[in-house]
């Protein structure tokens, strides 16, 4: 709110095309001064005036106290014929030639309850900037956030992500194989020893051969029928059989407590079929196939 004078700056704006007290105030110094707000007039739009009744009635207020407090016109040298008025006073008191000093509103001044709300705009539009920078922050997070889930649904599965092999990730569908991610397990089968690694490669080597052997394959990922709910692990691209295909290994996974390799065959030529257990297979739709 602005000083005691305020009213006066609304009397003025609620004059229409002026105030009809000129002529009673033409023969005072400050006539000109309120003209043109006094008396106060009201705005209408639609039938509904846009000025409060508090706020007319305090520029009504206020124009009174000018109109009481206005010198004559003789007191600002318009009439007379003493040279003393022409002096310019060493001390002007309040309301001399209809101006007075600012007084700031009080607590309970009328107009404080109307513009109020105009002084708390200030604090509003700091509090929107704060918050404003705050869900600039939240916004960044959550990205960050995302992302990352983003990175480990590839590395690990889940989420329906992309990743290595037909199965979706490295890691299973769902991330099941991630515990035991980069383990190598072994069967004996005939003359030769099966080797199955996760995330690496399947060889065949013969009984007792500590490193070598033939490459079987390199891992290409597991799958899930979503009807059965069978795992089948894929090794491809292995050594090309003579005059006949790449080698490849497929290994069907069941539910078992440990992860080992039961079995080892080849029912086509250099293409090979084993059996495996490990619990990733021990899932709810196990559980349902088999009642427990």
């Amino acid at each position: 709110g602005g000083g005691g004078d305020g009213a006066e700056g609304g009397a003025r704006r609620a004059a229409g095309s002026g105030g009809g007290g000129g002529a009673e105030e033409a023969d005072t110094c400050g006539g000109d001064l309120y003209a043109a707000a006094c008396p106060p007039s009201n705005v209408e739009r639609g039938g509904v005036s846009l000025i409060p009744d508090a706020v007319m009635s305090a520029a009504e207020v206020r124009c009174s106290e000018r109109r009481s407090g206005t010198p004559p016109a003789a007191a600002c040298g318009k009439g007379g014929d003493s040279d003393d008025d022409d002096e310019i006073p060493t001390e002007i008191p309040d309301g001399y030639y209809g101006y007075r000093v600012p007084q700031a509103r009080g607590e309970y001044d009328v107009l404080n309850a109307h513009f109020a709300a105009y002084s708390e705009l200030e604090s509003v539009r700091s509090d929107t900037t704060d918050l404003e920078g705050r869900k600039k922050d939240a916004d960044k997070k959550l990205r960050d956030a995302q992302q990352q889930k983003r990175t480990l649904e590839d590395e690990i599965g889940g989420g329906g992500g992309g990743g290595g092999g037909s199965g979706g990730s490295d890691f299973g569908p769902n991330g099941e194989l991630y515990g035991i991610k980069n383990t190598c397990h072994t069967v004996e089968s005939g003359k030769y020893e099966y080797e199955l690694c996760l995330q690496g490669k399947a060889t065949q080597r013969d009984k007792g051969q500590k490193g070598g052997g033939t490459n079987l394959g390199t891992w290409r990922g597991m799958t899930v029928d979503p009807s059965s709910g069978d795992r089948t692990m894929k090794w491809e691209d292995g050594t090309k059989c003579w005059n006949g295909p790449k080698r490849s290994a497929t290994v069907t996974v069941t539910c078992g407590a440990e992860t080992k390799v039961l079995s080892a065959d080849e029912p086509r030529t250099c293409e090979y079929e084993m059996r495996m257990e490990s619990h990733v297979a021990c899932d709810d739709a196990f559980r349902k196939r088999h009642g427990l």
